[in-house]
């Protein structure tokens, strides 16, 4: 019966270890990838709103390939909210090499005046620019960002 538990246990002990290990190279990967740029495309614009495209350029400076899974996010100024940015496919950022990412997102009109109305309200139009803020998602680990844009 106590070799049972001290199998049981050497296994769990096992599983951690190889969890924690898998976690720590995969986080020292993903600190091999760098943002070299971000910036905000103007598109078309629509009776409902305005196209945009954000263009996030990303430098590898591993020498493995890295699954970017999931970009999640909001386009602001200040406290004023723009666009959500939502990333529709997995893109692989490239060994050695910068790889952009283009999200095409759309800023309605219905809601800018709604979040405008909020900040002349609250008198909070702070802002220095333009910026993505949300979360980028590589091989299961998650990381806050916050890119400013700059117009191209």
């Amino acid at each position: 019966m106590i070799k049972s538990y001290k199998c049981v246990f050497a296994i769990v002990g096992l599983v951690t270890i190889g969890y924690l290990l898998v976690k720590h190279l995969a986080k020292k990967v993903i600190n091999g990838i760098t943002l070299q740029g971000a910036a905000l495309r103007w598109g078309s614009l629509t009776t409902s709103g305005i196209s945009v495209t954000v263009i996030l350029n990303y430098l590898n400076d591993t020498a493995l390939p890295v699954p970017l899974d999931n970009l999640s996010g909001s386009i602001a100024f200040g406290d004023i909210a723009l666009a959500d940015v939502q990333l529709t496919h997995p893109v692989t950022i490239q060994p050695g090499a910068v790889t952009p990412v283009s999200v095409d997102t759309s800023i309605s009109f219905v809601g800018l005046s709604l979040d405008l109305i909020t900040a002349i309200k609250t008198k909070s139009f702070g802002g220095d620019g333009l910026y993505l803020s949300g979360d980028v998602t590589s091989a299961g680990i998650t990381v806050p960002v916050n890119y400013k844009l700059v117009n191209v």
